[in-house]
């Protein structure tokens, strides 16, 4: 059986699903993951493409990406009251 510190190098390791490089971040070297989005536009962008795969199983339960980002849409929208100073949100 595979322990804790064995299963963290493996899946951090250069090529793997999570692997780690290091970055400067608002001035300090600090490791973070090589596969990340450059941006929450680019995060929700691809979570968009996924559509009726699902996102999250809980008991008998199903929430699919579509499902997820509808919550969020319907949240900024009720959320956001323009006015006439606001340059407005640009949905996904």
């Amino acid at each position: 059986m595979v322990n804790w510190d064995e299963a963290v190098t493996e899946l951090t390791a250069p090529g793997a699903p999570f692997e780690l490089t290091e970055q400067i971040v608002v001035g300090t070297p600090t490791k973070v993951f090589a596969a990340t989005p450059n941006s929450l536009r680019e995060l929700f962008g691809t979570a968009r493409m996924r559509g009726d795969e699902p996102y999250l199983v809980y008991e008998d339960e199903t929430w699919t990406y579509a499902d997820l980002l509808a919550q969020i849409d319907d949240s900024l929208m009720r959320s956001f009251t323009p006015t006439e100073s606001s340059l407005g949100i640009e949905l996904l």
